[in-house]
């Protein structure tokens, strides 16, 4: 689940926060869901947890319980199971999670969050310039790299993500340089 934690984190939580509905779950998809939001939850604001309810869920929607169970991630108590470094997720995973994580997006939320982290040392006005560019990528690029995070480079348009990846690195330039 490492390699989840830190592609959302990648770079300083890229993905926004947001709220999203859940509902329709049985008791083993509720407990899944449950742990990838505390897995997920990258922060301590109400932002920060909201897109961590938001993802854990619509991962469980997007993915199903037994892919995620055959990929690996969660295991047969329906906890978040940490994947071995090499370890690569099906593309219907890969793809699954790279959509709940864009539809749980939301960047003035995302500002917010960054906003509240006291270990960054920038101010609200390069915090928005960030937010601003982040805003910027490509979704469909963006979504592209998240897939082939998550699935360890082997899905995904790896020209789309590269280019994602580019505009991701110059976007943390300018939160960086101050």
């Amino acid at each position: 689940m490492k390699r989840i934690a830190v592609a959302l984190a990648t770079p300083l939580l890229l993905v926004a926060l947001a709220g999203c509905g859940g509902g329709g779950l049985s008791e083993d998809e509720q407990e899944a869901a449950d742990s990838l939001a505390e897995t997920l939850n990258q922060g301590n604001t109400d932002e920060a947890k909201a897109f961590g309810d938001c993802a854990g869920t619509k991962i469980v929607e997007e993915v199903g319980l037994e892919t995620l169970k055959e990929d690996g991630l969660i295991n047969e108590d329906n906890e978040v199971e940490t994947p071995d470094e090499e370890q690569k997720v099906s593309e219907e995973t890969a793809e699954g999670m790279a959509t709940a994580i864009l539809d749980c997006n939301d960047w003035d939320a995302q500002a917010t969050n960054i906003k509240a982290d006291e270990n960054l040392d920038a101010s609200d006005e390069q915090i928005d310039e960030f937010v601003d560019c982040m805003k910027a990528i490509d979704e469909e690029d963006y979504r592209q790299f998240l897939i082939r995070q998550f699935s360890n480079n082997e899905h995904g348009d790896e020209e789309a993500a590269e280019k994602a990846n580019t505009e991701l690195t110059e976007c943390q330039q300018g939160l960086v340089a101050s």
